[in-house]
């Protein structure tokens, strides 16, 4: 690439007889391609400054990114200066420049067009997260094909941008460089990027939208996977997540007493459990949103318990797999349980029930066979699993329900436990509807993906009734995480522990059990769902479960909260406040959510909270200290992984008995 710019010669109309030499010529040509990418990446960070709502103050929030290139620079002036009395040498220093800033050309394209859809730079924990991209293939196919078909585009930019500096302005990129590379420069420099960090930690809460997308890249890479223990820890703080078995016959609460555990035919109770992908409470009309989304649910709510206050502990799929099918919190790193321990010897609820005489499935509309996922399901005790072998970007829920059925006619001889996760409602946001909730172009299409899934659950009612199944099946409907869309900057999720992301609606449905609506506003937990639906069968938990069922008299009153795809955040949810502690950025933070559910008040500053938070940061620990050592001591580090192709939707959805390709 370097070959392509011509050396200027003396005589020539764009210089003097005075030219400079051979080795100045190519100083000169490595500054003319910095400016060109100094041009690009700045105008590239005003882009994602616009996006991110921080476009006050411009000029201190690019510290980052000219921090980076004045480094890059400075490297290869010094290195140039190194080998100037090596001809070979030179030219190998020209050669590796222009590869590192054409390859950062590359990089902060791709960046920006990763943070146009998540608002995050892009990062080695996105892609462990994302098992390389498998766990986003629709959101990728659907929103990024047009993006990607314009980086070499931007690439090209830079190398043309680059030739036109170094034929038209040859002797101001000399005097140019001259003052950057003198001591007098490199103090301005130095000065400004002092002086613009200062200024940026002080006063810019979006600290993403600021990040140079190669030095997020390479901290993330280095930096430990998780923070230290640093207080003494109260013993009686690793209580919370240590819980006592609760058999079936513990004190309920007395909002429940009148609550038979099981049908008065005596029949054992089928138990679906649906889920909704991506669905928090925040856009639900089940729980409080002024959408019209979800009239089905609402309807359903006239028998049903509503949870309005239900956390989960990390908001991320595959984490809501080990929350909802084991009852455990979330391991604290990169990895997910799913991935780290697929084999992990705690009891799933499927084998617990299993146990008991049930046969379960997990139906899914789309790839589920990524981060573990499919060993961690079948070494819960899933009998099948029942799912697509890829994500597309055309609605698929709507084959859920004839799969469930067709499966649930041909296991008619034992009660069942069948779990449907939605996958729909994920990003790109997919449903055959049309309607306007809101001018938001993305959460409307995101809403009307709900109001799909909602239709999808009408469906499910309608099949029950037909089926006689309806007083004698548990319905379980909640969401496994929620969804951001800017209310702090962050889009999609795993980013954050606030209530966006974090709060989930939760109902269980029952006419025979359920006679009226019931609406709870107590603290309730994702890794309570399992522990509840067996208190509604009369059986007891597993001893290794950290959840409680939520009928119980004497139950958890907090709820603990880790987001790892951004900074490392853990959170505390108490009574009326949710405390959060930033350990990437050393920040902390405060909300009173019962007046303020958007969590755009911080109270932190307020002297009157500082021992509260000083005793929430001590139980955050203590859940660091605890938690994976926990886990660990569940391992099985010998045993198989079990590792099978997950039976195909279409074929379980057909009338003839499906080909069981994943079954125990």
């Amino acid at each position: 690439m370097a070959t392509s710019i011509p050396d200027l010669q003396p005589g020539s109309p764009s210089v003097d007889a005075t030219a400079p030499d051979r080795e100045t010529r190519r100083e000169l040509r490595l500054f003319a391609l910095m400016i060109a990418l100094a041009l690009m990446v700045i105008a590239t960070r005003a882009q994602i400054l616009r996006i991110a709502h921080l476009k006050s103050h411009y000029p201190l929030l690019f510290y980052q990114d000219i921090l980076a290139l004045v480094v890059l620079g400075g490297g290869l002036h010094f290195a140039l200066r190194l080998v100037r009395r090596w001809r070979i040498g030179g030219r190998i220093v020209e050669i590796t420049g222009w590869s590192l800033c054409l390859f950062l050309a590359l990089y902060t394209s791709i960046a920006a067009i990763v943070f146009w859809y998540i608002r995050s730079p892009l990062t080695y924990r996105l892609i462990l997260l994302s098992d390389s991209a498998r766990g986003v293939q629709a959101s990728v196919r659907g929103d990024l094909t047009g993006e990607v078909l314009s980086l070499p585009a931007n690439v090209l930019l830079v190398v043309v941008l680059a030739y036109l500096l170094w034929r038209c302005t040859p002797h101001l990129l000399h005097q140019l460089h001259s003052k950057v590379y003198s001591v007098s420069g490199v103090a301005v420099i130095g000065l400004y990027v002092i002086g613009s960090h200062l200024w940026v930690t002080r006063h810019v809460h979006f600290i993403s939208g600021v990040e140079n997308p190669e030095w997020a890249f390479i901290e993330s890479v280095v930096q430990a996977p998780r923070p230290t223990v640093t207080g003494s820890i109260p013993s009686a703080y690793f209580e919370d997540f240590h819980p006592a078995v609760q058999p079936k016959d513990v004190a309920r609460d007395k909002a429940f007493s009148a609550l038979p555990r099981v049908p008065a035919s005596g029949k054992p109770m089928n138990v679906i459990l649906f889920v909704m992908e991506s669905v928090g409470a925040k856009n639900l009309q089940l729980t409080g949103a002024p959408y019209p989304d979800s009239p089905v649910m609402e309807q359903l709510a006239a028998h049903g318990i509503v949870y309005d206050n239900t956390y989960v502990s990390q908001p991320f799929s595959s984490a809501a797999m080990a929350g909802m099918f084991a009852s455990l919190y979330p391991d604290h790193d990169w990895k997910t349980l799913p991935r780290q321990e697929p084999t992990i010897r705690v009891p799933g609820l499927p084998a617990v029930l299993k146990a008991h005489g049930y046969q379960s499935a997990f139906v899914h509309g789309g790839l589920i066979d990524f981060d573990g996922n499919l060993s961690f399901l079948e070494n819960a005790g899933f009998d099948d699993v029942i799912a697509r072998s890829e994500d597309d970007i055309r609605p698929r829920d709507g084959e859920l329900v004839p799969a469930t059925f067709n499966w649930i006619r041909h296991h008619q001889d034992h009660p069942f436990f069948v779990a449907i996760w939605t996958r729909d409602t994920h990003n790109p946001y997919l449903s055959p509807n049309d309607h306007k909730y809101t001018d938001e172009r993305v959460r409307n299409r995101y809403l009307n993906s709900i109001a799909w899934t909602d239709q999808v659950i009408g469906q499910l009612t309608e099949e029950l009734k037909r089926e006689g199944l309806v007083d004698n099946t548990l319905l379980v409907i909640t969401g496994d995480h929620g969804e951001a869309f800017e209310e702090h900057g962050q889009s999609v999720h795993n980013f954050s522990v606030y209530n966006e992301e974090v709060r989930i609606p939760l109902m269980f449905v029952n006419p025979a059990l359920i006679p009226n609506r019931i609406d709870r506003h107590d603290l309730a937990r994702q890794l309570d769902i399992a522990p509840t639906i067996l208190d509604v069968l009369g059986i007891d938990q597993p001893a290794a479960w950290q959840g409680t069922s939520l009928f119980a008299a004497k139950r958890p009153t907090r709820a603990y909260l880790f987001s790892i795809a951004g900074d490392f955040r853990l959170g505390l949810a108490e009574g009326d406040y949710v405390y959060i502690q930033n350990y990437t950025r050393d920040r902390h933070e405060l909300y009173n959510v019962r007046n303020d559910f958007d969590e755009a008040h911080d109270l932190s500053s307020d002297p009157q909270f500082a021992s509260m938070m000083a005793r929430d940061r001590l139980r955050l620990e203590a859940w660091l200290a605890f938690q994976n050592k926990y886990l660990e001591s569940f391992a099985c580090a010998g045993c198989p992984v079990p590792h099978r192709a997950a039976e195909s939707l279409e074929e379980a959805a057909a009338t003839k008995p499906p080909e069981v390709l994943s079954h125990r």
